[in-house]
Order: C-alpha cells, then sequence, then structure tokens
C-alpha cells in the first residue's frame, strides 16, 4: 500500500474569492494507463517518489474533485499548478 503525505496546500482564487484547494501529495506508486499501446513507462505501474496534484472546487451545489497528474518533482508539480491556476496562494 503506498504512503501519502501532504507536501503543499493552496487555495485557488478566481475573480478575488477562493473557489477551491490544490493539494500536492508525495507518494510512492504511480499507476499505469495500461494501455497496451503506451510505452512501458506509461503503461505499467511505477514505484518510487512522485508528486501528485489534486484540486477540489467548490460551487454553491457541487463540490468537484479532479486530479492533476502524478509528477517526478515537486518542483514539477508546482510548476504545471502555476502555469494552469494563475492565482494560487500557497498556505503550506
Amino acid at each position: 500500500m503506498p504512503e501519502n503525505k501532504v507536501i503543499k496546500t493552496g487555495i485557488f482564487i478566481y475573480g478575488g474569492t477562493a473557489t477551491g484547494t490544490i493539494q500536492i501529495v508525495e507518494t510512492s506508486w504511480r499507476p499505469g494507463s495500461g494501455d497496451h499501446e503506451d510505452p512501458e513507462e506509461l503503461r505499467e505501474d511505477q514505484f518510487g517518489t512522485f508528486f501528485q496534484v489534486s484540486y477540489s472546487l467548490y460551487t454553491d451545489s457541487i463540490e468537484s474533485r479532479s486530479g492533476g497528474g502524478y509528477h517526478d518533482s515537486l518542483q514539477d508539480a508546482v510548476k504545471t499548478v502555476e502555469k494552469f491556476c494563475e492565482q494560487v496562494e500557497w498556505v503550506k
């Protein structure tokens, strides 16, 4: 069972309002795609140190959760988040 540890947490700001949270989690496992057409490094599960991004966005009626992928370094994960979410306030 992979161990997960929250490394970094942020708040997604849109229009001056906090609309959700972002977490970067250190994990020891990255699931593979399982697609036989993908190269082995994407197709097969990988074990090591990875950084998974997850987003939770809130509206008046629902909470939406989505994944932001797995990254080989914390710096890559942060860079990707900041590229797609220009208004992030890191709190941890």
